[in-house]
C-alpha cells in the first residue's frame, strides 16, 4: 500500500486544528472524503469550508452514505465522545480501520464494545492519547530507560476553570448513545484528565493496585482526582489533578536507576522541555541533560515556528496510525489498549469523595 485513503467524520474546530493539517502533510495519505452533519440553516457550511481547504470532492452529511459510496482504507471519527459509538461500530462492521479522539467513548462499556467489534472484524484501531507521541516526552522516556525500567512516575495536570464555566451537569446529548445510569461512565472532567491517567500507563505498564480519592472543589461535579497506583512491574504511579487550580500545569516526573527526569508538557513550544539528571548527587552541582522539541526552530530543518499540532504529538500520532495501517500492525493506543486506560479511570473514579473544604 503506497498511500492510505482516508475519510473523516467530523469537520469541527478540533479536527481542523490538529487532524486535517496533520493528514494533509503526510505524503502517504489521501483525504478522499469528508462527512459532517452540522448545518447552518440548511447548508453544510462547516463541511464545505473544510473540504474546500483540503481539496476534497467527496462530501457527505451522512456517514453511512459515505461508507457505502466511497472505498476507504481507514476512517477518522472526530466527534464528541458521546457521539462516537454508532459511527465507529458502523465503520468496523464495514471492515475499516478507525482512529478516534480521546476519551474512547463515554464509558468503559462503550470502549469494550468498540474493542470487541474491532477484534471481530480484524480492524486496526487507535485512540488519540497524544501525550504519548509528544517528541520531547518520547525522547525523555527513552533516555530515562537507558539506565533501567521506570520505578516511579508522577503525573500532574491542573487547570483553571472559571467559576461561571464549571460544570454542574453533563452537557445535553442530542444523540444519546447510552443511558445516564450506564455503569462505568466517566465524569465530565475526566474527559480531559484521562490524558494524565493514560500517561501513567505509558510510563509504568499494567495495573496491580489502586488507591484514590476524589473531590469537588467549588463545583457540583467531581473536579479533582488523586491516586496512588502500583503496577505489575512494581513501579509506583502518582496522579495529581485539580480542575479548580490557578493555571494549566501539566508535567511528568520519571525515575529509573540513578536517574530523575522532569517533563514540562507546556503548550508553549519554548517551554516544552525535559530535564534529565543521572548520578549527579547534590542538585546544584548536577549537569542536567535538556531535551527540547525536534521541531524547535534551529533544531530542525523546518523553517519558522511550527504549528501546535506538529510539536504537541498530534502529527506524530497521526503518522503512527498511518504507518500501522500500511504495515498491518496494531497501533500503540489501540481500542484494546484503551480498555486498560478506561479500567484504571474507573478504579480512580470509584475512590472515596473527600468532604468539601470550606
Amino acid at each position: 500500500m503506497d498511500k492510505v485513503d482516508i475519510g473523516v467524520i467530523g469537520a469541527g474546530s478540533w479536527s481542523n486544528l490538529v487532524h486535517y493539517p496533520s493528514l494533509a502533510e503526510l505524503p502517504d495519505v489521501n483525504i478522499v472524503a469528508v462527512c459532517d452533519h452540522h448545518l447552518e440553516g440548511d447548508k453544510p457550511v462547516r463541511l464545505n469550508k473544510t473540504a474546500n481547504k483540503y481539496g476534497v470532492k467527496n462530501r457527505f452529511t451522512d456517514y453511512k452514505v459515505m461508507l457505502d459510496e466511497v472505498d476507504l482504507d481507514a476512517v477518522y471519527v472526530i466527534l464528541a465522545s458521546h457521539l462516537v459509538l454508532p459511527p465507529v461500530l458502523y465503520c468496523l462492521k464495514k471492515k475499516k480501520h478507525v482512529f478516534i479522539e480521546k476519551p474512547p467513548g463515554n464509558s468503559l462499556e462503550q470502549t469494550k464494545k468498540m474493542a470487541e467489534a474491532a477484534e471481530e472484524n480484524r480492524c486496526l484501531t487507535m485512540c488519540g492519547f497524544n501525550r504519548r507521541f509528544i517528541p520531547v516526552a518520547m525522547e525523555a522516556k527513552r533516555i530515562v530507560e537507558e539506565n533501567g525500567p521506570i520505578t516511579q512516575c508522577l503525573v500532574t495536570y491542573h487547570k483553571y476553570i472559571p467559576p461561571e464555566s464549571r460544570i454542574s451537569t453533563l452537557p445535553p446529548h442530542t444523540e444519546p448513545t447510552y443511558s445516564p445510569e450506564e455503569p462505568g461512565e466517566i465524569g465530565p472532567y475526566m474527559e480531559d484528565v484521562c490524558h494524565a491517567v493514560d500517561l501513567l500507563r505509558w510510563a509504568c505498564g499494567d495495573v496491580k493496585e489502586v488507591s484514590s480519592c476524589v473531590s469537588k472543589h467549588y463545583s457540583k461535579e467531581i473536579n479533582a482526582y488523586n491516586a496512588l497506583v502500583v503496577f505489575e512491574s512494581n513501579a509506583i504511579g502518582i496522579l495529581n489533578t485539580n480542575r479548580a487550580s490557578g493555571a494549566r500545569i501539566h508535567s511528568v516526573e520519571l525515575h529509573s536507576r540513578d536517574t530523575w527526569c522532569f517533563i514540562d508538557l507546556c503548550q508553549d513550544l519554548d517551554k516544552l522541555t525535559a530535564v534529565i539528571v543521572k548520578e549527579s548527587g547534590y542538585f546544584p552541582h548536577a549537569r542536567p541533560q535538556i531535551v527540547r522539541s525536534k521541531y524547535l526552530p534551529g533544531l530542525s530543518s523546518v523553517g519558522g515556528y511550527p504549528p501546535f499540532y506538529k510539536y504537541y504529538g498530534y502529527f506524530d500520532e497521526n503518522r503512527h496510525f498511518v504507518q500501522c495501517v500500511k504495515e498491518k500492525t496494531q497501533p500503540q493506543t489501540s481500542f484494546k489498549d484503551a480498555v486498560k486506560t478506561m479500567e484504571l479511570i474507573m478504579k480512580i473514579q470509584s475512590g472515596p469523595e473527600t468532604p468539601p473544604i470550606t
